[in-house]
């Protein structure tokens, strides 16, 4: 595997892990009273698959 190639792929896996939740069990009830302070339509947004645009 050329260099490149490797450090793109510790990057990903990296990163992956970072922010990925894992099975770390049921936090839900931490977040018991607070406000939920992103709209549905935010939500959405910043839950689909990102697409490269072109300009």
């Amino acid at each position: 595997m050329e260099a490149l190639q490797e450090i793109e792929r510790a990057a990903r896996f990296y990163f992956l892990n970072l922010f990925s939740a894992g099975d770390r069990g049921n936090y839900d009830h931490l977040m018991t009273g607070i406000d939920r302070c992103v709209s549905e339509e935010d939500k959405r947004k910043l839950t689909t698959t990102y697409t490269k645009e072109e300009i």
